[in-house]
């Protein structure tokens, strides 16, 4: 079986294409990840004492303090917000 992967246009989520019979299917972070789980039975876990669990929470702790009141500046800071509570979830299961 013949597929093709590549990144959406935004590049936050994959295309996975069938090439035989062209169906296609678009994933975000989320569901990738549970769609390898699933097909591969492996669990991508991190663990709350890792440095980088604390450097998560220290960002998201300052982002939330220094939250901004511009559409623009909004916009980035919701972006930012949403990769760092993507990647804490990995720590939360």
């Amino acid at each position: 079986m013949g597929i093709n992967i590549r990144f959406s246009k935004n590049r936050d989520s994959l295309q996975i294409t069938n090439i035989m019979n062209g169906s296609q299917v678009e994933y975000g972070i989320k569901g990738l990840m549970k769609f390898i789980q699933n097909k591969c039975g492996l669990v991508m876990q991190g663990k709350k004492d890792e440095p980088r669990y604390q450097e998560l929470l220290k960002e998201k702790k300052e982002l939330e303090k220094n939250r901004p009141h511009g559409i623009d500046d909004m916009r980035r800071w919701k972006h930012a917000m949403g990769k760092i509570l993507q990647e804490l979830e990995l720590y939360n299961k």
